[in-house]
């Protein structure tokens, strides 16, 4: 079995998506600290040809406090301007209507914590690229909670007698080890997506936008092959 873990972001990027489709089972690390001012619910979209950095709201948004256990801060409100938003930037863009009609289900009218709307969206818009990768929460199978960083994904290999641990490229390359992750019988291994480009508007190209973005300007067969747009690396 090959796996990854990453906590839960709002519509990340591209490379997010292409990690869970690469793998069997891909964990949701929801059960550690929240990152102010990080991804998990932030991103980046085009409004008049700039990026615009769109932001859930949160009560009492604190890094001394689980992502599980996050409230969301007059969500109603937020959600009617972020489609608004929505609206006013890509009503011009060829995937619009569908992936308008898409985004109302990822974004309910109502919604519990912050956890769940995570959950949501993601397995929406799984489902909506065709990506059929088994998600699991840590928070529902609580998992070796005592033990942090590059020990408790071990610990979360051995569970699931995975054979290989997927990573995207960043920060993980300082924090997780081959010589560890190999004498504990587990492959490790890094996504490494390809540079890809593709019409916004016929604006200089801005990368690295939320998921959004990308579906609202590509047909499913090119998301499909931006998702396959990548290799496994073995880091030596």
């Amino acid at each position: 079995m090959r796996i990854a873990a990453m906590q839960p972001y709002l519509f990340p990027y591209l490379g997010y998506y292409q990690l869970i489709q690469a793998v069997d089972k891909f964990i949701l690390l929801d059960d550690v600290n929240f990152i102010k001012r990080g991804w998990v619910n932030r991103n980046r979209i085009l409004v008049n040809g700039k990026d615009h950095l769109f932001s859930l709201p949160l009560q009492r948004a604190s890094q001394f406090r689980k992502i599980s256990d996050m409230k969301l801060a007059d969500y109603s409100g937020w959600r009617n301007r972020f489609l608004k938003t929505l609206t006013h930037a890509y009503r011009k863009a060829s995937q619009y209507e569908p992936v308008m009609e898409m985004l109302h289900q990822a974004l309910p009218q109502t919604a519990g914590g912050l956890n769940q709307l995570l959950h949501k969206s993601l397995a929406v818009v799984c489902e909506y690229l065709g990506i059929q990768t088994r998600m699991e929460s840590l928070t529902a199978k609580p998992r070796a909670k005592e033990l942090k960083g590059a020990e408790r994904v071990l610990s979360i290999c051995r569970e699931l007698e995975a054979r290989e641990y997927v990573n995207l490229p960043g920060a993980g390359r300082e924090l997780y080890k081959a010589e560890m992750f190999g004498a504990s019988g587990v492959c490790l291994r890094f996504l490494k997506p390809e540079a890809m480009t593709y019409p916004q508007f016929n604006n200089h190209f801005i990368p690295m936008l939320s998921i959004v973005d990308a579906i609202m300007f590509n047909e499913k067969t090119q998301i499909q092959s931006m998702l396959d747009a990548c290799s496994m690396e073995v880091p030596v």
